[in-house]
């Protein structure tokens, strides 16, 4: 179910996934000298988003869910600039 270029929707939850853990366990240790804490804040936002958006296509019975359709707001700022 789900499945992308190749890759199924699950791999890329686990490797959203393992980014999310790594990116908070550096983020801890090293505050701000990692990733300025606004960008750590919409990285985490970004995922957990796709998480939410995938669990609910999923419940809406989509059949093909592609990741680059799911958009952030950052996403949408910039381009409305633009």
């Amino acid at each position: 179910m789900l499945r992308g270029q190749g890759v199924g929707i699950e791999a890329h939850l686990v490797n959203l996934s393992k980014l999310a853990h790594l990116a908070l366990v550096i983020y801890r240790r090293q505050r701000t000298k990692f990733i300025p804490a606004q960008n750590f804040q919409n990285t985490m936002r970004m995922i957990r988003a796709i998480f939410w958006s995938v669990k609910s296509a999923q419940n809406a019975g989509v059949k093909e869910y592609f990741l680059f359709l799911d958009s952030t707001d950052p996403l949408e700022n910039l381009f409305s600039i633009v």
